[in-house]
């Protein structure tokens, strides 16, 4: 996605992370070049329900103002599963014009991370159990809240 890095010499010092989001906020991002300040994550928006069947709103005044002096937190994971969380990677319902078959999609950008970066931790989000056994409960969660910790390395859709 990003024209300025060389994937294999990024990805052989940075750290390969995921990041589920919303569908709402994939343009923002995209013209950002970056995630964070104005993305949303489990630690700095709720989720707003919109009608039935047409799924989540844009975020708005139930995120908090971000703070001049300092960006709000982005929520990372090694674990595509676990960044797919539907508490984390919101889905949005839609319909396909040609077949008329109700769908619904989910979204989650892949970024290489500054080593050093970011503070590795417990999910933060409530689960039933792990999604992901490949990675320790203790280091499923990344945190970071440095600017220029993050490049975009792809955007991931899944559609059900």
């Amino acid at each position: 996605m990003n024209p300025h890095l060389e994937a294999g010499t990024l990805t052989k010092k940075w750290h390969m992370a995921y990041h589920g989001s919303s569908v709402a906020v994939v343009r923002r991002v995209l013209d950002r070049g970056e995630l964070g300040a104005g993305t949303t994550s489990i630690l700095s928006c709720r989720p707003l329900k919109g009608e039935p069947g047409v799924g989540f709103e844009e975020p708005g005044e139930n995120c908090a103002p971000p703070r001049e002096e300092q960006p709000p937190p982005v929520l990372l994971s090694p674990s595509l599963q676990y960044a797919g969380a539907e508490m984390l990677a919101s889905k949005v319902q839609f319909r396909d014009p040609k077949s008329q078959r109700t769908h619904q999609a989910q979204v989650a950008f892949q970024v290489c991370v500054r080593p050093g970066s970011y503070t590795p931790g417990p999910p933060s989000a409530a689960l039933r159990e792990l999604p992901d056994q490949h990675f320790s409960p203790s280091e499923l969660e990344w945190v970071t809240k440095e600017k220029g910790a993050t490049l975009l390395y792809a955007l991931l859709v899944r559609v059900e």
